[in-house]
């Protein structure tokens, strides 16, 4: 997939010139098209220095409501407004209220040093505020760790690729509809969830060390009954091939027993892809391919995951 960049005279371009960029990056359903806009009073922030007592101070200060949003940060990496506002300002009078709400605390965050926001947005220029991106700075991941018994290593933030900022949203909006679904469904509940790298298995097979890398791991409870989920968000950037490559991987780390050990069960993989055409396509070459193995997965579209979590999954309906 070619990817416009831009250079520096670009980034002065009018905002009618941005429309048309903003156009260019939109064609087609995909929700997380990143396109380069920028918002002149927004183009340019000095980072902040945060030193050890500061970063105590505002460990004080700042509002129980602050420090899950900075958590979140934290766990998904770069999250929306939006995303942001789904998560935390849900119990507001409306939308309009929780919209200007979340703004308001993450340009106060900002302020602080602990939050920064892309240049470029998601979504096009219409999408506003909410299509910005945020993420913690080194000083906001020095807070996280603020009251840990050892202190890790210092990471110097380098902005991420497009491919990485689409897919690692893509999971975050994953997780979020979730949460949202739990909100709301009765007796539905997150009992543990795991991003990267916390949900990454180590395992020995053959006398390899094999690493599985899932995007996510998530439990969710419904009355007596406990599921467990492996997720892998598939944006069809990866060869089918690649896709077998891992689902072999799973197989493997099934033949080990440790899951099913440690949990009693092992967790159903679901992959996660952008429409029919690949679900199917993807279905056929695990069906074909693991015909004969214990069934693993499932192909959704990210329109059945409510469903799925909800439900549960059939074990017949599995491949």
């Amino acid at each position: 997939m070619r990817i416009y960049r831009p250079n520096r005279r670009d980034r002065y371009k009018t905002i009618a010139s941005a429309g048309k960029l903003a156009k260019l990056f939109n064609k087609g359903n995909d929700y997380y098209r990143i396109s380069t806009v920028l918002k002149p009073s927004e183009a340019r922030y000095m980072a902040i220095r945060l030193s050890q007592s500061r970063l105590e101070q505002l460990h004080d200060s700042l509002s129980l409501k602050d420090k899950e949003i900075l958590d979140s940060l934290s766990r998904c990496r770069y999250l929306m407004t939006g995303q942001i506002q789904r998560l935390h300002f849900y119990d507001s009078k409306s939308i309009k209220a929780a919209r200007a709400a979340t703004t308001r605390t993450m340009r106060r965050l900002r302020a602080t040093g602990l939050v920064s926001s892309f240049e470029r947005k998601i979504g096009g220029v219409r999408a506003g505020s909410a299509s910005y991106v945020w993420h913690l700075t080194e000083g906001g991941m020095r807070f996280i760790n603020l009251k840990d018994a050892f202190d890790e290593p210092r990471r110097r933030f380098i902005e991420p690729s497009y491919a990485f900022m689409r897919h690692t949203l893509s999971v975050a909006e994953c997780y979020v509809r979730i949460v949202e679904l739990c909100r709301n469904t009765k007796d539905l509940s997150i009992t543990e969830v795991q991003f990267e790298p916390e949900c990454w298995r180590q395992y020995i097979y053959s006398g390899k060390r094999i690493s599985l890398n899932p995007d996510l791991f998530i439990a969710t409870q419904s009355g007596e009954y406990e599921d467990r989920w492996f997720i892998e968000v598939d944006l069809s950037t990866e060869s089918p091939a690649t896709v077998i490559y891992k689902c072999q991987r799973y197989h493997y780390y099934y033949r080990t027993s440790r899951e099913q050990k440690a949990n009693n069960i092992f967790p159903i993989t679901l992959w996660i892809v952008p429409d029919i055409k690949r679900k199917e396509k993807l279905e056929a070459k695990i069906k074909n391919e693991f015909r004969n193995q214990t069934k693993l997965f499932r192909v959704i579209t990210m329109d059945e995951l409510d469903d799925i979590i909800v439900n549960g999954c059939d074990p017949g309906t599995l491949y």
